[in-house]
């Protein structure tokens, strides 16, 4: 995908035989410089080391699988630049399709520029590679040492196999790209463009910038590893790991939402952080010791609570927020679950509440212009649980006992409701076990506690 005003190094500005290696304007400031500066610097290098070191360069004109006639410069096999293009010294372009290319063995740096689809197998001791904004390129690799790829723009698909646990490879992707990670190992990915990253075992540091769009896997259930992820793009990104889709992936995520906020689903290792900025997120927790945490005010947030005793926060900064606790959990439908649930929003916060085996624990908001709604189910799939409610007082406070559709009311029935002989606490018993306590109340609030009828046979108690 490339930018408009895209970037040019190569040409006459370096040597005979090197063209000019096109990047996407979308390459962003990276501190003080940008990605293009640092092409810029490495190009630069490259020059200096053939022109002066004596670097073996070769030109291999892609349709041919061959080196270039004249394009050749004599020096040491080791130490080697390898060029893969489709034009020659002047802008010449090579007619014809890519031939599927090897990197020699020597190669310690790879520059591509061809204008269309090529497949390229790397070598174990390339340290850089550059892949022109025109470039379509299927490049794999197993075992790469550690160093930088610059996928400047195209359509790449780069796969980075590990069977040693020590690759570190520095990724920069500007175009509409797939990366795949497998094995083990660590890799820093920034996304500019529109990647997808795809991860079995590596622990993985994306950061999307600028408007890029991302979206990050893990590879199959048996996959490992984990993700660190920044979204600085000003675009909702996607998180598909963990239970998403009845996947169990033993995995942890840390994921700053940032502005462009996102759907991020953590790794069921548990210990997941999931924060977001000032963009709207849906967090899915799907593990033990997760924290789940909104910000944004500029719509509804959405946090969902997965198996184990997981936090869910809402701070004073949000609007409207809507909390899933055993209910409605995309891939598992209603698992069982426990933790703390705490809201300060100043919009509607709504509680849907269903399987809490091991007890629930929720504070509801009290700034002014909120409201609580906790819609407590009870029929075949959910039901059940100690559920302690804090800050339910007046009419801004209202259980809903309510089947899963919402349609209709609950299969389980108040069989006791009242003071519980503890000081400031109210209980409501249902058929079906579950027990619901208020707690904080004031003996003026606790008698203020009373049923409605509702539509469709759903009961209603509020403060």
């Amino acid at each position: 995908m490339s930018g408009t005003g895209d970037v040019t190094f190569g040409g006459s500005g370096y040597f005979p035989g090197m063209v000019t290696i096109s990047a996407s304007s979308l390459f962003g400031s990276l501190g003080s410089s940008s990605v293009n500066d640092l092409i810029k610097t490495f190009l630069t290098n490259v020059t200096d080391g053939v022109t002066t070191s004596g670097i073996n360069f070769a030109n291999w004109d892609l349709p041919a699988s061959a080196v270039l006639a004249g394009e050749s410069v004599t020096g040491s096999t080791t130490n080697r630049v390898d060029q893969y293009a489709d034009m020659t010294t002047g802008g010449g372009t090579t007619s014809g399709s890519a031939a599927p290319a090897t990197v020699g063995s020597s190669s310690q740096d790879v520059l591509m520029q061809f204008s269309g689809n090529v497949t390229l197998a790397g070598n174990s001791g390339t340290q850089t590679l550059v892949i022109g904004d025109s470039t379509n390129a299927d490049y794999t690799v197993t075992d790469a040492a550690a160093g930088t790829m610059f996928l400047a723009g195209g359509a790449n698909s780069v796969t980075l196999y590990n069977t040693s646990g020590s690759t570190n490879e520095s990724i920069y992707s500007a175009g509409n790209d797939t990366i795949n990670l497998h094995g083990s190992g660590s890799a820093v990915v920034s996304i500019y463009g529109n990647g997808t990253v795809i991860d079995q075992d590596v622990n993985a540091s994306v950061v999307a910038a600028g408007s890029a769009s991302v979206g990050l896997h893990w590879e199959n259930v048996n996959s490992g590893g984990t993700l660190h992820f920044v979204n600085n793009s000003s675009v909702a990104a996607t998180i598909y790991i963990g239970n998403q889709g009845s996947q169990f992936a033993s995995t942890r995520v840390t994921a700053d939402g940032g502005a462009g906020g996102g759907f991020f689903v953590g790794g069921s290792s548990g210990q997941n952080s999931l924060v977001g900025g000032s963009g709207v997120v849906t967090l899915l927790g799907a593990g033990a010791g997760d924290f789940l945490e909104a910000q944004s005010s500029i719509g509804t947030n959405v946090l969902g609570q997965g198996v184990g005793l997981e936090t869910l926060v809402a701070t004073s900064t949000t609007g409207s927020n809507l909390f899933n606790a055993g209910i409605n959990y995309p891939g598992l439908g209603s698992p069982q679950v426990s933790g703390v649930i705490s809201t300060d929003g100043s919009g509607t916060q709504n509680f849907f509440l269903g399987n809490l085996s091991g007890g629930e624990t929720i504070y509801g908001s009290t700034q002014t212009g909120a409201s609580n709604a906790y819609f407590v189910i009870g029929d075949a799939t959910a039901g059940g649980g100690q559920i302690s409610l804090y800050n339910f007082v007046d009419s801004r406070s209202t259980i809903y006992l309510t089947n899963a559709a919402g349609n209709g009311g609950s299969d389980a029935h108040i069989t006791a409701m009242g003071w519980n002989g503890f000081a400031s606490g109210w209980d409501v018993s249902l058929s079906d076990g579950t027990n619901i306590v208020m707690k904080g109340l004031t003996l003026q609030e606790m008698g203020a506690v009373h049923t409605l009828a509702g539509s469709n046979g759903i009961v209603a108690i509020q403060g």
